[in-house]
């Protein structure tokens, strides 16, 4: 039952970043008088959150789940505002809450600080290390080319292909922002360190595939 509701969640919210795909301004126009930058972003960061805010720290806890509908609402938002150049869209990236900061100063215990760039960061790392414990077939001990991750199951989640779908996801958004001054300021020092810190994982990543 939890899974069907699952499924129903990504497969409302991928049918809306389809409906604004490619150069469809009217509809990507509607999608935001719905769905706000920070609504997207928000349920983008707190999928893995008990009721208290806390993180999810159960083992058996399935983070594919997590990458699945994180997915979706991460081509939304790429679909819906990072290529739209709209007034309206610009003001609401830049006012975004959680985009590059967490919404407070304090750290730790419940309410714990999130930004949706620093969970980019900590989800491409995770793709990295869980490639690297992979038990591969002795002919592919060199590289993943080739190899069929959809379905495999290990300690993280369900299925793998479904993390590294939605890091493909992940990536298109990025290469998205960072051209954009009206998005990166390349002279703001936090902005700088989070795009060091994507830039290095993203390389840490590449390597293992």
């Amino acid at each position: 039952k939890v899974r069907s509701l699952v499924k129903y969640h990504f497969s409302s919210v991928n049918l809306l970043a389809l409906c604004a795909a490619g150069k469809n301004a009217i509809n990507q126009a509607r999608i935001m008088m719905i769905v706000g930058m920070d609504t997207i972003i928000d349920n983008i960061i707190d999928v893995p959150l008990r009721p208290d805010m806390t993180r999810e720290n159960d083992p058996e806890f399935d983070w594919d789940g997590v990458y699945y509908v994180r997915k979706a609402w991460t081509k939304l938002m790429t679909n819906v505002y990072l290529s739209s150049l709209d007034t309206h869209s610009i003001r609401q990236i830049q006012e975004s809450r959680r985009l590059w900061l967490p919404q407070t100063s304090e750290s730790g215990g419940p309410g714990e600080p999130l930004s949706l760039m620093n969970e980019y960061v900590v989800d491409i790392h995770a793709l990295t290390v869980r490639l690297k414990d992979m038990t591969r077939p002795e002919e592919q001990k060199e590289e993943l080319d080739g190899m069929v991750l959809g379905g495999v199951r290990d300690s993280v989640g369900w299925d793998l292909g479904q993390h590294l779908d939605y890091i493909t996801e992940v990536l298109k958004a990025l290469v998205r922002i960072f051209p954009r001054q009206d998005i990166f300021d390349n002279k703001d020092e936090v902005q700088c360190i989070i795009a060091s810190e994507l830039r290095e994982s993203t390389v840490y990543l590449y390597k293992e595939l």
